[in-house]
């Protein structure tokens, strides 16, 4: 008695088709791996630049805070210090001040830092007798003059529909 083998046999075509299709596999899998690590790759160097940018603008921010501090810790404490105080930041000379205002017995002095093309650090440093602290420390993004409202949608009045 003869017997059958149940099976598919692959003769020596198969097993080449079969080694082919693992090679075409691996080589795509190692083309998408080297495509996914240079972008890795660009995305940590942007991050990078960003950071970079950020903390140099943080460190000048915080040299202008220490230049306020250093004006008006000379001033007298008493009824003319916010007078002394604000004609002192005045005098200082510094290019990102963009506001000096006397307020309710303190004095408000507002500064910007850029960061970049499109950001900037935006400071606003609350000064009162025997004291100088941050009331606001933040990044702010402009994002240009043309900001789009809205998605380009289809609107039905474009169209003449004609059912009849």
């Amino acid at each position: 008695m003869k017997h059958k083998q149940a099976g598919i046999r692959l003769g020596v075509g198969g097993s080449s088709i079969l080694v082919i299709f693992v090679i075409l596999t691996l080589t795509t899998f190692a083309a998408l791996s080297l495509v996914s690590a240079r972008a890795d790759s660009n995305l940590s160097q942007k991050a990078m630049a960003a950071s970079k940018q950020f903390y140099a603008a943080d460190s000048r921010a915080e040299e202008i805070l220490a230049q306020l501090g250093a004006a008006v810790a000379d001033i007298p404490q008493g009824n003319g210090f916010i007078t002394g105080a604000q004609n002192a930041v005045l005098q200082a000379g510094l290019p990102e001040i963009t506001e000096v205002t006397a307020l309710d017995g303190r004095l408000l002095v507002y500064y910007t830092v850029s960061i970049n093309e499109i950001q900037e650090l935006r400071a606003v440093i609350e000064i009162t007798p025997g004291k100088i602290a941050r009331s606001s420390w933040k990044v702010v993004t402009d994002p240009g003059e043309e900001v789009q409202d809205g998605l380009n949608v289809w609107i039905e009045d474009d169209w003449d529909w004609d059912w009849d």
